[in-house]
Parts: structure tokens; sequence; C-alpha cells
């Protein structure tokens, strides 16, 4: 019996001591691999030498695009527009691009939006407004035509008329 004691104590020290060492190493592995949300296929347990329980990879959703924004300038046409034109012109224009649902508020700012892509457009409408907004300023001059003052005469008279414009202009001696 000495001799079988022997002998399992010389096994065990030299074949399962690092047999253990081996699969508490794997098992320590895995468990910090698994915390670590590591995407290897690590076996999880000590049965998982021969068999792989793949662990799911984390479901990445991608982030929400961040919504854009009309630049000031053009928001600046598209509302001077909307406030200045006829209903007809603004349904005209949304039909042409196939938005004749939306309200006027959200047509402005598609409407920026479509300026903002095509720069010749947003010079364009820029061009009309500004031009709007130079007619709009011009002061009102009143021209009204000079009163001919034309006495009655005894003696007789010489007159002659000319017509300049829309007037007409008598001179007499």
């Amino acid at each position: 019996m000495v001799v079988f004691s022997k002998s399992l104590a010389m096994a065990t020290k030299k074949y399962l001591i690092p047999i253990f060492t081996l699969l508490f190493g794997l098992l320590i592995g895995v468990t910090i691999a698994n915390s670590l949300k590591f995407n290897y296929l690590l076996p999880t347990n000590i049965a998982g030498l021969l068999k792989f329980n793949p662990t799911p990879s984390p479901i990445v959703s991608p982030s929400p695009t961040p919504e854009i924004e009309p630049s000031e300038r053009a928001l600046k046409i598209a509302s001077f527009a909307m406030v200045r034109v006829s209903e007809s012109k603004k349904k005209e224009l949304k039909q042409r691009y196939s938005v004749v649902s939306m309200s006027d508020t959200d047509f402005i700012r598609f409407w920026a939006l479509e300026m903002d892509k095509d720069s010749a457009l947003l010079a364009k409408n820029e061009a009309l407004m500004e031009k709007t907004i130079a007619r709009e300023n011009q002061p009102v001059v009143n021209v009204e035509p000079p009163q001919v003052n034309v006495e009655s005469q005894d003696y007789p008279k010489h007159c002659t008329s000319s017509k300049i414009g829309q007037f007409t202009y008598t001179d007499c001696y």
C-alpha cells in the first residue's frame, strides 16, 4: 500500500496538478473575457473545451443622423417669398416640388433646404428679393401737372400750344 500511495502522489504531482491548473486558468480567462465583452468565441465552462457557446455580439444601433438645418440666408429668402406670393403661386410652388399637402412653415424650411442644395437657385431668389425690397423702398413722388392760369384779355392774342408727354403747354403773347 505504501508503494501505491507513493506512485499516486507522484502521478498527482506530475499530471493532475498541471491539468487542474490549466483548466482553472481557462475558467478564469473565460470569466474575464466575458466580463470585458470580447466578441471572441471562448469556452464558457470546463466542458467547453470541446463545446463552444458563442456569446452574441452586441447590437450596435446606428446613431441618429443629425437633422440638417437650412442656412439663415435661405430661410430669409424663402420666408420673404412665401409672405409676398399669392395662394395660387404657393400652390404652384408646392406642386413643382410635389409637396402639396405641406404647411407653409414646413414648405419654407423645405424650400430653404432646396435652395441650399442649388447655389444658382439661391442666388436667383436672393436677387429677386433684393429687387423687390429696392422697389418697395423707392420714394413715392407725386408729380402734379402745372396749372395754367389763363386770364381773359380784351385784346386779340396769339397763342401756341405744344404737347410734352401727357401735358399740353400753351404760350400766349
